[in-house]
């Protein structure tokens, strides 16, 4: 890891000290630095990386990761990142035949998977298979044994082997309307971020922090990173469930929690009573816009807490973040629903033309970043979408426009619908429509339509559509927008559905409209 210097660190100071939790199984820092560079070693010593991963690049190993949250994901992710190999982190919620798809991509010199199915696909014994305790699959390696202590000699070798301009992490994009790119992130990269968001996502020694989505994802995946570096406790679940994070608050004496918007919307729902979570005081979220409404709800139950929001994206990392204090006052801001807050430090901002000039004050282009922690890029040829250099600045196709020195975000180049012939981003309809109503969540989705090319829909959750009516959902955006930027039909749900990060999946939503007959959306009439 690009922090075990760190670990190590907290291991002399605070040995005792858990590092990480999950479900009363606990880590200590001084047994993980243990086993960290136990598993370090024992990948080094391997004959592997006879490849480069980039053009340009020296050989390097490749270790797979397919793990649910557990200690054995922090073990091993620890361990293969203190090592001279790159790790990929696999999302084990994948079907198998992604999971053999992106396999067969990496070629990974050693693969570590808790899943008896993902131990026994082809591509997976093509490589070095490690499984955890209670998965039994012929012809593998134990986990315990390779996490188990080294000598002092060889620990000496693993902390004097790495290279900051080594790949130290293969990321997935979250793959909520398309399928997940493999992007490329240096140590250098990771190790220049971390000082600058433990200070501003308030990540220190004597913190503990719930993070409950899933390690494999890029929130709680940095989450735990820095953690880590800061010496704090990460608490964790194998499942989300709102009521237990309370818990981890009023009896655990949790002091951070970062998640999704709709983990936050869950979290004030389940604390139910004023000042139920005041214990906490820093709320970061990502992935979303969060809405006023889960704001004024948060500050009612967490009355003392510090939001802090962070704009990013997988290939590009920190972009912007956004601070609100909820023991006061939530602030009126104009253009509040793309509000993304200032440029995070080190990261410089520009919004271009499609010609590639630069921008005035407030005009809305596309928008362009450039910082040191940024990916090195996609792994093998790209689709023509998403992540793209100009020179040494970088973007991954988000437009929106600059207004005081802050930030707002539209929507992305990829999610852009034409419409009657109209340029028209979702984002911005959602934000309407959440300016207008007290609405938590609502997704605007493009369908094919034989006179518009594709028609504009917007879902609603069904306890807040309440009884609104159609005419008058429509009457809220068009003092918003214009005319053309107005769905044409409404719908409600129960429950979104959700994809394995905790994001809201509009593939999913799409289809059930598409069915007809789904009883699990509704027209609003």
């Amino acid at each position: 890891m690009p922090i075990i210097e760190e670990i190590l660190g907290h291991a002399r100071s605070q040995p005792g000290r858990p590092a990480f939790e999950i479900d009363g199984e606990t880590v200590g820092f001084a047994e993980l630095a243990d086993s960290a560079l136990g598993f370090a070693h024992r990948l080094n010593a391997l004959s592997v990386g006879t490849r480069a991963l980039l053009p340009g690049r020296p050989p390097q190993g490749v270790v797979a990761l397919s793990l649910r949250n557990s200690t054995s994901f922090v073990r091993a992710f620890v361990g293969a990142t203190a090592s001279t190999c790159a790790t990929a982190v696999l999302d084990p919620s994948w079907p198998s035949r992604r999971t053999a798809a992106v396999l067969a991509t990496l070629g990974p010199d050693v693969l570590v998977t808790d899943s008896a199915d993902v131990a026994g696909l082809a591509e997976a014994r093509r490589c070095r298979v490690v499984v955890t305790a209670g998965v039994e699959a012929p012809g593998t390696d134990r986990l315990d044994v390779w996490t188990s202590r080294t000598d002092a000699a060889s620990a000496s070798r693993v902390l004097a082997d790495r290279d900051d301009d080594q790949i130290l992490l293969i990321g997935f994009t979250s793959g909520t309307t398309s399928a997940p790119k493999a992007f490329a992130r240096t140590r250098r990269s990771w190790r220049g971020s971390l000082p600058a968001s433990a200070r501003l996502l308030r990540a220190g020694p004597g913190e503990t922090t719930l993070a409950p989505g899933p390690l494999a994802h890029g929130l709680s995946l940095y989450g735990l990173a820095e953690s880590l570096y800061s010496g704090g406790t990460l608490v964790s679940a194998r499942r989300f469930r709102a009521r237990d994070c309370v818990s981890g608050v009023t009896d655990r004496g949790a002091t951070r929690f970062l998640g999704v918007p709709t983990m936050l919307r869950a979290l004030a729902v389940a604390a139910d009573s004023p000042g139920a979570l005041e214990g906490l005081r820093t709320l970061v979220s990502s992935g979303a816009k969060l809405d006023r409404s889960v704001m004024a709800s948060l500050a009612r139950v967490a009355p003392r807490a510090l939001l802090v929001e962070y704009y990013g994206a997988s290939e590009l990392n920190f972009v912007s973040t956004a601070t609100t204090d909820l023991s006061a006052p939530l602030p009126d801001l104009h253009d509040f629903a793309s509000y993304v807050g200032e440029p995070f430090p080190g990261v410089e901002v520009s919004v271009r033309s499609p010609d590639g000039a630069e921008l005035g004050e407030g005009e809305r282009g596309t928008v362009f970043v450039r910082s040191d922690i940024v990916s090195e890029g996609y792994l093998g040829p790209g689709d023509g979408t998403g992540f793209r250099r100009d020179g040494a600045w970088c973007t991954v196709g988000d437009q929106g426009y600059l207004r005081g020195g802050a930030l707002h975000i539209i929507g992305r180049e990829g999610e852009m619908l034409i419409s009657g012939g109209h340029n028209v981003y979702p984002a911005e309809v959602e934000g309407a429509l959440r300016e207008a109503r007290p609405l938590s969540e609502v997704q605007v989705l493009g369908l094919p339509d034989p006179h518009l090319g594709t028609r504009l829909v917007a879902v609603l959750r069904r306890s807040e559509a309440g009884h609104l009516a159609e005419e008058e959902l429509r009457r809220h955006v068009e003092r918003h927008l214009p005319r053309h930027k107005v769905p044409r039909e409404f719908y409600s749900v129960d429950q979104w559905p959700l994809t394995s990060s905790g994001k809201i999946s509009k593939r999913t939503l799409t289809e059930w409209i598409e069915a007809g007959r789904d009883d699990r959306v509704q027209r609003i009439p």
